[in-house]
C-alpha cells in the first residue's frame, strides 16, 4: 500500500524528482572539482576579497586602495555576489562553522546548480515539459558552463539570471499580467546588481522585436490567413503592415515599461547599467579599443570560424552546439515571436563568442535551451512523418554520432534534417511507432555524452588556475615580512592575489581599469611594467617604479617563471617590439624572445641513476658535479657561450666563450631539470634576465633579492 502511494506520488511529481536529481548531480560535479584547501586564483580572489569586506564591515567600501595604487580605484563592481554570499555566511556560519573561503566554494556550486530551475522553466515555456527537462540537464552538465562555474566568480549568478530574466520576459508577454511584469522587473533589477553587462538580455529582446516585426511583415502570422475553397491565402501586405504594428505594440510597450523601470531602479542604486552595456558592445567588437592589454588575453582572441573553430566549440559546448540553429528554426515555425527571441539570442551571443572565446558563457546557455527545443519539437513531428520516420529518427541519431569525431558534418546534417522538417508536408499514412524509441535513444545518448564531456572537462579545468604552493609561500612571505603600507609590483596577472592573499597594494591587476576611473589607467601602467622588465637600465626601472610609490615606506618587485612564456607581451607593451612581428609595422620588426623547452626524456646508467636529461636537440649531462647543456646538430656537439645552472640551490654561471664552437647566447637550466631556457644575447642584460635567471643581488644597485623559490623571486627596491 505504501509502495503504491509512493509510486502514484512519483508519477504525479516525476519532473520535480528529475529536476532535483539534475540539480544535485550538477552541484556534485562542481564540488568534486573544487579544492577548498587552496586559495582561489586571479578574478575569484578579487571577488573573495570584497565578500570578506562585507562579512567584516557589513558594507562595501566605495574606494579600493589595494587595486591600482596609487591612489587606488573606485569600487564600482556589481555588488550582489558580495552581499548575497557575505550575508548568507553571517547567517549560516554559526550552524555550518566553516571558513569563508570554503563557504564561497560551496556557494559557487550552488549558484550555478540552481540555474537548472530557470532552464527548465524556459524550455517548458518555449516548447513543453520534455524540452524543460532536457534544457535543465544541458545547462547543468554543459562543459562550457561547468568549467566557468567551479571558481568563485559572478558566472553562476549570470547564468541563473540570464535564463530567469528571459523566461520572465517571455512569460510576461504571453500572460500580460501586472504580477508577471513586476516579476520581470524584479529579476532584471537583481540581474543589474549581479553583473555589469546584464542589459545584454534586454538588448536581445529589443533586437528580437525588430526581427519579429520583419518576419511577420514578410510572411505574416498563421491566423491572418484567409480561408478559400482551394487553399488559404495570406492577407495583403498593407493588412499585414497594420496587423504587424498592432502586434508590435502588444510586445514593445510592456517591454519598454519593464526596461525603463528596471533601469531606473538599478540607477538609483548607483550603477549606470546603460553605459556599461554600451561599453560591452565596444568591448565585444574589439577588446583592444578598450584596453591595449586585451590583445594579449587568450580568452579575448577571436575565433576563426573557417579555420577549425567548430571542433573547439564542440569540445567546449558539446552536442548541444550542433542543435542550436535547428532549435531556433523549429521554434520560429511554431511561434514566430518566441522563435525570434531564440534566434536573435543565438545570433547575438554567437557573434560575441567569435569575437572572443570569453563570451562562450553567453552562447552556451542559449545553445543548451535551443538544442532542447530542437529535440522536443522534432519528437512532435514523428506522428506526422509516415514513411519519413526512419529517415528523421536515424538522421538525428547519425548527426549525434558523427559529431563526436566530425562536428562540422554533424552540424550540417542536423540543419539539413531540420529544413526537411520545416518544409515537409504532413503525411496521412500511419507512423511506425517502432522508430520513436530510436529518437528517444538519440536523446538519451546525447545526455550521456554531455554528462561525460562535462565531468571530464570540469575535472581537468576545475583546479587549473589554483594558486600552487610556491606562490602561496611567496604571498605569505610578503604578508608576514613586509611593511603593511608596502606596494608590490609585477606584471598585472598576480595583482588580485597580491591584494587578496598577500594583503598588499598592487600597481595593476585583472580589474582592467581605464583612465576614466584610474589615474593613470592600465594602458599606461602596463607600458611601464613592461619597460621595467625589459630595460637594461636599472635606474630607469627604479624611476618607473617610484611613480607608483605613493605613501609607501617599502616597494617590492616580483619576477616569476610564468613571465618567460609571456615575455612577448612584456616586451611588446614595454618597447613596441613584437617577437612574432604580428603587431609591428609590416610585420618586419621582430625582437628575439626566450625559448622555453620542456624536458622530454631521461638517460640512465646501469644502476638506473639519471645521468642525462634530454630537451629535443639539447641535452644536459653531468660532469664533475655540474650539469652541462649541449646542442647536438649535424653530428656535432655545441656548447652555449654561457650556462646558468644550480649547485646546492646556488646559481652558478659557466663561461664557455673561450671554446671554438659555441652558440651565441645563454642557456638556463631549471633547478629540478623540468625545462631549460635559451636567453638570446639581446635579452642578456634585461632586468628580468638579471633578476630571475641570474638572481643578481650584489651587482644590482637598486634592488635586493629578499625571497626566492623555484618559481618566484622577490626583490626589494632600495629607496
Amino acid at each position: 500500500m505504501l509502495y503504491k502511494k509512493f509510486l502514484d506520488f512519483f508519477k504525479k511529481n516525476w519532473i520535480a524528482f528529475i529536476l532535483i536529481l539534475i540539480l544535485l548531480v550538477s552541484f556534485g560535479i562542481r564540488i568534486s572539482a573544487i579544492d577548498t584547501s587552496r586559495p582561489f586564483a586571479f578574478d575569484p580572489i578579487f571577488q573573495y576579497r570584497h565578500t570578506k569586506d562585507v562579512v567584516e564591515d557589513g558594507i562595501l567600501s566605495k574606494w579600493d586602495e589595494f587595486s591600482y595604487y596609487p591612489p587606488g580605484r573606485p569600487l564600482n563592481e556589481s555588488p550582489l555576489l558580495y552581499y548575497l554570499t557575505g550575508y548568507l555566511f553571517i547567517i549560516l556560519n554559526p550552524l555550518l562553522r566553516m571558513s569563508l573561503m570554503v563557504f564561497c566554494s560551496y556557494m559557487t556550486a550552488i549558484y550555478a546548480a540552481l540555474a537548472v530551475i530557470p532552464a527548465y522553466l524556459l524550455g517548458k515555456e518555449l516548447s513543453d515539459k520534455k524540452a524543460g527537462v532536457i534544457s535543465a540537464f544541458f545547462v547543468g552538465m554543459s562543459p562550457a558552463i561547468l568549467t566557468r562555474t567551479v571558481s568563485y566568480d559572478t558566472d553562476g549568478l549570470v547564468l541563473f539570471f540570464s535564463l530567469f530574466s528571459i523566461f520572465l520576459l517571455i512569460r510576461a508577454f504571453r500572460k500580460k499580467g501586472y504580477l508577471d511584469y513586476a516579476l520581470a522587473i524584479l529579476c532584471l533589477f537583481l540581474f543589474g546588481l549581479a553583473w555589469s553587462a546584464a542589459w545584454y538580455i534586454p538588448l536581445v529582446v529589443f533586437l528580437s522585436i525588430i526581427v519579429y516585426l520583419l518576419i511577420i511583415l514578410l510572411i505574416g502570422e498563421y491566423e491572418w490567413k484567409i480561408e478559400l475553397k482551394t487553399k488559404d491565402k495570406m492577407v495583403s501586405f498593407s493588412d499585414r503592415t497594420k496587423k504587424s504594428f498592432e502586434k508590435l505594440k502588444e510586445i514593445f510597450l510592456p517591454f519598454l515599461i519593464i526596461f525603463i523601470i528596471s533601469t531606473i531602479l538599478v540607477w538609483l542604486m548607483g550603477y549606470d547599467i546603460l553605459s556599461r552595456i554600451l561599453s560591452l558592445l565596444i568591448f565585444a567588437q574589439d577588446p583592444a579599443k578598450v584596453l591595449i592589454v586585451n590583445i594579449s588575453v587568450a580568452e579575448l582572441q577571436p575565433l576563426d570560424v573557417f579555420g577549425g573553430a567548430w571542433d573547439e566549440l564542440f569540445a567546449r559546448i558539446g552536442i548541444p552546439f550542433i542543435f542550436t540553429i535547428p532549435g531556433a528554426l523549429l521554434l520560429l515555425k511554431k511561434d514566430k515571436r518566441n522563435g525570434s527571441i531564440l534566434l536573435t539570442w543565438t545570433g547575438l551571443s554567437f557573434y560575441a563568442m567569435i569575437r572572443g572565446i570569453r563570451f562562450m558563457t553567453l552562447f552556451a546557455p542559449v545553445a543548451c535551451i535551443a538544442s532542447a527545443v530542437a529535440f522536443a519539437e522534432s519528437y512532435k513531428y514523428l506522428k506526422n512523418m509516415g514513411s519519413y520516420t526512419p529517415l528523421i529518427s536515424f538522421g538525428f541519431l547519425g548527426s549525434v554520432l558523427v559529431s563526436i569525431s566530425k562536428p562540422t558534418i554533424g552540424l550540417v546534417l542536423s540543419i539539413i534534417l531540420t529544413l526537411f522538417l520545416l518544409f515537409m508536408k504532413k503525411k496521412d499514412e500511419k507512423t511506425n511507432e517502432i522508430f520513436k524509441p530510436i529518437f528517444i535513444a538519440t536523446i538519451l545518448i546525447t545526455l550521456v555524452i554531455t554528462l561525460s564531456q562535462g565531468y571530464q572537462s570540469v575535472l581537468y579545468m576545475g583546479s587549473a588556475e589554483r594558486t600552487n604552493e610556491n606562490w602561496e609561500n611567496a604571498y605569505m612571505w610578503i604578508k608576514n615580512e613586509t611593511a603593511k603600507d608596502s606596494v608590490v609590483g609585477s606584471w598585472w596577472d598576480p595583482g588580485h592575489e597580491i591584494a587578496g592573499i598577500a594583503e598588499r597594494r598592487n600597481i595593476a591587476d585583472g580589474a582592467h581599469c581605464t583612465d576614466e576611473y584610474c589615474k593613470p589607467g592600465l594602458n599606461t601602467r602596463i607600458t611601464d611594467l613592461g619597460k621595467i622588465f625589459v630595460t637594461n637600465n636599472e635606474t630607469e626601472a627604479k624611476n618607473l617604479l617610484l611613480k607608483y610609490r605613493g605613501n609607501a615606506s617599502e616597494m617590492y618587485w616580483i619576477a616569476s617563471d610564468d613571465l618567460i612564456g609571456k615575455f612577448r607581451w612584456l616586451q611588446y607593451f614595454g618597447t613596441g617590439c613584437d617577437g612574432t612581428g604580428i603587431y609591428t609595422l609590416n610585420g618586419e620588426q621582430k625582437c628575439p624572445l626566450y625559448s622555453q623547452i620542456p624536458l622530454q626524456s631521461y638517460g640512465y646508467d646501469q644502476n638506473y641513476t639519471i645521468r642525462s636529461y634530454h630537451y629535443g636537440e639539447l641535452s644536459a649531462f653531468e660532469q664533475n658535479g655540474q650539469w652541462i647543456v649541449v646542442m647536438s646538430r649535424d653530428n656535432k656537439n655545441y656548447l652555449f657561450q654561457k650556462e646558468i645552472t644550480y649547485v646546492n640551490d646556488t646559481v652558478q654561471v659557466l663561461d664557455f666563450s673561450q671554446f671554438n664552437e659555441t652558440i651565441p647566447g645563454t642557456v638556463w637550466l631549471h633547478p629540478d631539470k623540468s625545462y631549460l631556457v635559451f636567453i638570446p644575447p639581446t635579452l642578456e642584460n634585461s632586468l628580468f634576465t638579471r633578476m630571475f635567471f641570474y638572481e643578481e643581488n650584489e651587482t644590482l644597485e637598486n634592488f635586493e633579492l629578499v625571497y626566492k623559490n623555484k618559481q618566484v623571486k622577490i626583490y626589494k627596491l632600495i629607496i
